[in-house]
């Protein structure tokens, strides 16, 4: 979770200026822990997750996070899928999927 991982960083000494998720849940446990431990997002340390999930815009600060286009993600499982049972022994291939960088309050301009 992403209380844990602030935990875990703060009690190794380890003070990030940002922390980037791995989604936006775990981001919103990071935001949880990173009050507790009295630190000001953004002022103190930035905060981004990804996926864009409903809830992003309504955290205080509202949280900057990558959009996933998940009706995309769809459409190309579904072709991918289709193109195994026509060929089952096709090669695997690498997909390289558009995403959106949505900047909100949760992050701060670099130092220096």
């Amino acid at each position: 979770t992403g209380e844990a991982a602030i935990r875990r960083l703060w009690s190794e000494g380890e003070r990030p200026t940002a922390v980037v998720a791995a989604n936006d849940a775990v981001a919103l446990g990071c935001l949880r822990q990173l009050r507790a431990e009295g630190c000001r997002v953004p002022t103190d340390v930035s905060l981004v997750g990804f996926d864009d999930v409903e809830g992003a815009t309504h955290t205080d600060p509202p949280l900057t996070t990558v959009r996933v286009f998940k009706e995309d993600l769809g459409a190309i499982a579904v072709r991918r899928l289709v193109e195994r049972i026509e060929r089952p022994i096709s090669t695997l291939e690498k997909v390289i999927v558009p995403v959106e960088l949505v900047i909100r309050e949760s992050t701060a301009r670099p130092l220096g």
